[in-house]
């Protein structure tokens, strides 16, 4: 997990710092509580953590979304959708905005606009159809469609068993930075 310039380990226990400090939280609760999970801070969810990194050399600021999608019914993520709008009022045009987790989406193997690229995997579901229209009303793309790799590393998610697999974790950003995402994909 990415954390907003602190050393402390990644077993989750700071999640609830970072959200409530890149936020503009004040009250340092837990997600527990009821005031967290109504999206009132403009980012505190149970399924959303925000975090906002300096990029020194740069200059510029990345708002990373974390999402956790796995059990959510459709109302609750609409009500992600909505946080993500609302998170977006708090911040700067020249921000780079980073979405990313797992959606529980597929979007299907070939190119919609400029925003799936051409290696998706399998037929699109609901939950896909959804983040394709977020995509295009928001000027997102879906990184991690717009780079072939080895067949072995197409899949984010295997059942127990590894009866099947499927590609449901997705990173997004905007389409006017995309280059970033492109220079930092090609020194992986």
């Amino acid at each position: 997990m990415t954390h907003d310039g602190d050393s402390s380990g990644d077993d989750g226990g700071g999640s609830d710092e970072e959200e409530g400090n890149s936020s503009g939280d004040d009250g340092g609760g837990s997600d527990e509580e009821e005031g967290n999970s109504s999206g009132d801070d403009g980012g505190g969810s149970d399924s959303v953590i925000v975090v906002v990194m300096m990029m020194v050399a740069a200059m510029k600021r990345m708002v990373v979304v974390m999402v956790i999608m796995v059990q959510c019914e459709d109302v609750e993520v609409e009500k992600f959708y909505e946080e993500i709008e609302k998170a977006k009022g708090y911040l700067k045009f020249q921000d780079i905005i980073k979405v990313m987790g797992d959606f529980n989406a597929k979007v299907r193997d070939e190119r919609i606009e400029d925003v799936v690229g051409p290696s998706g995997i399998g037929t699109v579901n609901v939950r896909g159809s959804r983040l394709i229209e977020w995509c295009q009303i928001n000027d997102f793309i879906i990184t991690n469609t717009w780079y072939q790799n080895h067949p072995r590393r197409w899949w984010t998610w295997k059942s127990p068993g590894d009866r099947s697999r499927n590609k449901i974790d997705y990173i997004l950003i905007q389409k006017r930075f995309q280059n970033v995402e492109d220079t930092a994909e090609s020194q992986l």
